[in-house]
């Protein structure tokens, strides 16, 4: 399994997010000097501009009603500080997973690990795959009351295959996994942990199927990850896939847009030719 094209989008989106970071900073550098604090006196929020006048020395200063376009300012300035971090944040995670799927892509080679195997196991282990038909069968046997996500859609978005999605950009992926003859199952419960008295799950977009290697993986696409809340959701929801071994590349097919760049069909069609063709 090799990862060039979605290792080149992960860098090319990390790259992105200190881009958006450096022109940030370069407006928190424009704004007034010092920061904005709030305390809460007599039942009220008050807000302060903290401006540092010496080593341990600090200025406070009560901003009134009056004052409301230094307030705003001082409050856009702690957002965008707040959202630099974040973002540089971000794009040290990925470059992290990038680093990651690189030097995991060769190891988690099913041929590669059955090439390590001495000679009398090998036919062994390919015998005992499931045949194309009863691996296809398998993952297309779904119960009916197998778990789903239950949050209502009313899109009026429908795909061939007939299940209603929550966006245009889940619509294109269904659609060109179908043309594909790719099988999935779109928002299909994925149990982490099952134990008594806890239970983790996930509902990936979409879970897809290689015909070809009988592997199952995970497609998350995230949209506007130029806001700080769906930014700060993929982040829980990557952490929370590698915490149980669910590795991007490896387990886990990741597409992306933002408001200013929406998912490229192009896109979509390179990743299911690396992998799940």
């Amino acid at each position: 399994m090799k990862s060039p094209d979605i290792a080149k989008i992960l860098e090319n989106y990390a790259s992105n997010l200190r881009k958006h970071a450096d022109q940030n900073l370069e407006e928190v550098a424009k704004l007034p000097e010092g920061y904005i604090l709030t305390r809460k006196i007599g039942g009220k929020q008050r807000l302060y501009r903290r401006i540092r006048i010496g080593v341990g020395n600090f200025n406070d200063t009560y901003l009134r009603e009056s004052d409301k376009p230094l307030r705003e300012k001082m409050a856009r300035k702690m957002f965008l500080e707040k959202l630099a971090y974040s973002q540089i944040q971000g794009a040290s995670l990925i470059e992290e997973s990038i680093q990651l799927l690189k030097k995991a892509e060769n190891a988690c080679e099913e041929k590669h690990i059955i090439d390590s195997l001495p000679d009398g196991l090998k036919e062994l282990v390919k015998t005992h795959r499931l045949s194309d038909d009863k691996a296809l069968a398998k993952f297309l046997d779904v119960s009916p009351n197998m778990m789903k996500n239950h949050h209502k859609i009313n899109t009026g978005l429908f795909t061939k295959q007939g299940e209603e999605v929550r966006s245009k950009s889940e619509l294109i992926i269904a659609n060109m996994l179908h043309d594909a003859g790719i099988p999935y199952h779109y928002e299909l419960v994925l149990a982490f942990s099952v134990e008594p008295g806890f239970i983790d799950v996930a509902f990936p977009d979409f879970t897809v199927m290689n015909i070809r290697t009988g592997k199952i993986m995970y497609w998350e696409h995230f949209g506007m990850l130029d806001t700080q809340k769906y930014f700060s959701d993929y982040v829980k929801k990557m952490e929370n896939y590698s915490a149980y071994g669910y590795l991007p590349g490896r387990d886990v097919i990741l597409s992306f847009e933002t408001s200013e760049s929406g998912l490229k069909t192009k896109t979509v069609a390179a990743l299911i030719n690396q992998f799940l063709k």
